[in-house]
């Protein structure tokens, strides 16, 4: 609908454009006798250029492709997934989004929280980096404290929930990165970007 009304306007100015009046004279530099209305004439097409150009620039915008917003809190808790404790455990990704640039850092524990990684704890450099592959999907590397190799993994936001998936799940050595989970917003707080600005740093 929004697509339409820009299209009708857009077509309406063209043409509003494209007439003027008739006489640059006035009526009484003309005379009494040769006074007559004012009346309408079409101009040559090189004058409707700009109005068109502007309405194909417009149309040009509206049909670029829309990348889904993946910043914000990430989170999950797996219910009785700990073998030591009933302490329930966590993973959650905390992303900036620049453009198709994506960063940020990560939380898991397991095992009751007796497991904790978070890459490189309390340093400000990122744990995750990535790019956007499509609309809604975008390619990840993330930096555990428990592996010595990165982690692949691929997200993907569906109905706005975040769908986690590993890629090399073979490397993962202890289980604070779960190899498959479906994560949802949560609200931020001071600490979860660490103060990052950009995406500058890829976390290695």
């Amino acid at each position: 609908l929004g697509l339409c009304v820009i299209t009708y306007l857009c077509l309406a100015c063209h043409r509003w454009c494209g007439l003027t009046c008739g006489s640059s004279r006035s009526l009484r530099s003309l005379g009494r006798a040769k006074a007559r209305p004012l009346t309408y004439r079409y101009v040559p097409y090189p004058k409707m250029k700009k109005p068109l150009q502007l309405y194909l620039g417009l149309l040009f915008l509206l049909s670029s492709p829309a990348f889904a917003d993946f910043s914000g809190i990430w989170a999950v808790k797996f219910e009785n997934h700990s073998t030591v404790t009933n302490i329930t455990d966590e993973f959650n990704i905390s992303i900036m989004q620049q453009g198709k640039n994506i960063c940020g850092f990560h939380y898991g524990t397991a095992r009751g929280k007796a497991k904790i990684d978070q890459g490189w704890a309390y340093e400000d450099r990122p744990t995750i980096y990535g790019i956007t592959e499509s609309d809604e999907v975008a390619t990840l590397t993330l930096i555990s404290a428990h592996n010595e190799n990165p982690i692949r993994a691929t997200i993907t936001i569906i109905n706005d929930a975040l769908t986690w998936k590993v890629s090399n799940a073979n490397i993962i050595a202890e289980p604070t990165i779960p190899e498959f989970a479906t994560l949802h917003r949560i609200p931020q707080n001071s600490f979860s970007m660490r103060k990052l600005k950009n995406c500058v740093e890829n976390g290695t």
